[in-house]
Protein backbone atom coordinates (compact mmCIF):
# COMPACT_ATOMS: atom_id res chain seq x y z
CA UNK A 1 0.00 0.00 0.00
CA UNK A 2 2.66 2.30 0.69
CA UNK A 3 3.44 3.07 -3.35
CA UNK A 4 -0.22 3.95 -3.73
CA UNK A 5 0.59 7.16 -1.25
CA UNK A 6 -0.83 10.34 -3.40
CA UNK A 7 -0.13 12.80 -0.31
CA UNK A 8 -3.49 13.58 -0.23
CA UNK A 9 -4.99 11.82 2.90
CA UNK A 10 -8.44 11.67 1.99
CA UNK A 11 -7.72 9.71 -1.27
CA UNK A 12 -5.02 7.93 0.53
CA UNK A 13 -7.73 6.77 3.04
CA UNK A 14 -10.20 5.62 0.52
CA UNK A 15 -7.76 3.69 -1.31
CA UNK A 16 -7.14 1.43 1.78
CA UNK A 17 -10.96 1.02 2.26
CA UNK A 18 -10.98 -0.06 -1.62
CA UNK A 19 -7.98 -2.29 -1.44
CA UNK A 20 -9.68 -4.16 1.91
CA UNK A 21 -13.02 -4.62 0.12
CA UNK A 22 -11.48 -5.61 -3.07
CA UNK A 23 -9.70 -8.60 -1.13
CA UNK A 24 -12.46 -9.38 1.53
CA UNK A 25 -14.29 -12.53 0.31
CA UNK A 26 -17.54 -10.74 0.88
CA UNK A 27 -16.76 -7.98 -1.99
CA UNK A 28 -15.66 -10.88 -4.41
CA UNK A 29 -19.14 -12.92 -3.79
CA UNK A 30 -20.84 -10.06 -4.62
CA UNK A 31 -19.01 -8.98 -7.71
CA UNK A 32 -19.30 -12.63 -9.16
CA UNK A 33 -22.98 -12.14 -8.45
CA UNK A 34 -23.70 -9.02 -9.86
CA UNK A 35 -21.68 -10.32 -13.02
CA UNK A 36 -23.69 -13.62 -12.94
CA UNK A 37 -27.18 -11.69 -13.16
CA UNK A 38 -25.61 -8.74 -15.48
CA UNK A 39 -24.59 -11.94 -18.40
CA UNK A 40 -27.77 -13.73 -17.58
CA UNK A 41 -29.88 -10.22 -17.95
CA UNK A 42 -27.89 -9.29 -21.19
CA UNK A 43 -26.98 -12.12 -22.86
CA UNK A 44 -29.30 -15.93 -22.16
CA UNK A 45 -27.12 -17.12 -24.50
CA UNK A 46 -23.61 -16.74 -22.82
CA UNK A 47 -22.25 -19.81 -24.37
CA UNK A 48 -22.64 -17.99 -27.95
CA UNK A 49 -19.97 -15.47 -26.74
CA UNK A 50 -17.52 -17.95 -25.46
CA UNK A 51 -17.57 -20.18 -28.33
CA UNK A 52 -19.84 -22.93 -26.75
CA UNK A 53 -23.59 -23.09 -27.20
CA UNK A 54 -26.44 -25.31 -26.59
CA UNK A 55 -28.73 -26.48 -29.94
CA UNK A 56 -31.56 -28.53 -29.96
CA UNK A 57 -31.69 -31.25 -32.13
CA UNK A 58 -35.13 -32.13 -33.77
CA UNK A 59 -35.78 -35.92 -33.85
CA UNK A 60 -39.05 -36.82 -35.67
CA UNK A 61 -40.44 -40.47 -35.40
CA UNK A 62 -43.63 -42.55 -37.54
CA UNK A 63 -44.75 -45.48 -35.47
CA UNK A 64 -47.65 -47.91 -36.41
CA UNK A 65 -49.55 -49.35 -33.73
CA UNK A 66 -50.50 -52.46 -36.55
CA UNK A 67 -47.39 -53.30 -37.45
CA UNK A 68 -46.03 -52.63 -33.60
CA UNK A 69 -42.78 -50.88 -35.07
CA UNK A 70 -41.58 -47.55 -35.81
CA UNK A 71 -39.63 -46.12 -38.72
CA UNK A 72 -35.70 -45.45 -38.12
CA UNK A 73 -36.07 -41.67 -36.36
CA UNK A 74 -35.70 -38.62 -39.13
CA UNK A 75 -33.28 -35.72 -37.84
CA UNK A 76 -34.00 -32.63 -38.52
CA UNK A 77 -31.32 -30.33 -40.02
CA UNK A 78 -32.40 -27.35 -38.76
CA UNK A 79 -30.96 -26.92 -34.76
CA UNK A 80 -32.99 -24.98 -32.59
CA UNK A 81 -32.02 -22.12 -29.97
CA UNK A 82 -34.60 -23.41 -26.96
CA UNK A 83 -36.40 -26.05 -25.72
CA UNK A 84 -39.59 -23.97 -26.71
CA UNK A 85 -38.81 -23.24 -30.21
CA UNK A 86 -38.40 -27.21 -30.99
CA UNK A 87 -41.31 -28.33 -29.24
CA UNK A 88 -43.33 -25.94 -31.33
CA UNK A 89 -41.96 -26.35 -34.86
CA UNK A 90 -42.21 -30.48 -33.62
CA UNK A 91 -45.71 -30.31 -33.29
CA UNK A 92 -46.41 -28.08 -36.15
CA UNK A 93 -44.72 -30.76 -38.41
CA UNK A 94 -45.86 -33.64 -36.77
CA UNK A 95 -49.26 -31.98 -38.09
CA UNK A 96 -47.76 -31.59 -41.35
CA UNK A 97 -46.64 -34.86 -41.96
CA UNK A 98 -49.93 -36.57 -40.25
CA UNK A 99 -51.91 -34.49 -42.76
CA UNK A 100 -49.76 -35.64 -46.17
CA UNK A 101 -49.89 -39.36 -44.86
CA UNK A 102 -54.02 -38.70 -44.66
CA UNK A 103 -56.59 -39.83 -43.17
CA UNK A 104 -56.96 -43.28 -44.84
CA UNK A 105 -53.39 -44.53 -44.09
CA UNK A 106 -53.26 -42.98 -40.87
CA UNK A 107 -56.90 -45.33 -39.62
CA UNK A 108 -55.64 -48.08 -41.91
CA UNK A 109 -51.81 -48.50 -40.50
CA UNK A 110 -52.90 -47.17 -37.36
CA UNK A 111 -49.88 -44.34 -37.84
CA UNK A 112 -48.97 -42.27 -35.07
CA UNK A 113 -45.80 -39.35 -34.93
CA UNK A 114 -43.64 -38.49 -32.17
CA UNK A 115 -40.77 -36.71 -31.77
CA UNK A 116 -37.76 -35.67 -29.27
CA UNK A 117 -36.14 -32.33 -29.05
CA UNK A 118 -32.35 -33.43 -27.86
CA UNK A 119 -29.32 -30.77 -26.43
CA UNK A 120 -26.79 -30.77 -28.43
CA UNK A 121 -23.40 -29.72 -27.64
CA UNK A 122 -21.82 -27.29 -30.33
CA UNK A 123 -18.31 -25.72 -30.43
Amino acid sequence: MDNLASGNNTFDSLSKVAYVSFVSETFLYLLMSVMRVSFHINNPYIGDIIGLSMKILLSLIICSSVAGECMPPFDWQETFRTKYDCLTFGYEESLKKMKEIGREEVNKHGIYLKFYCTPVDTI
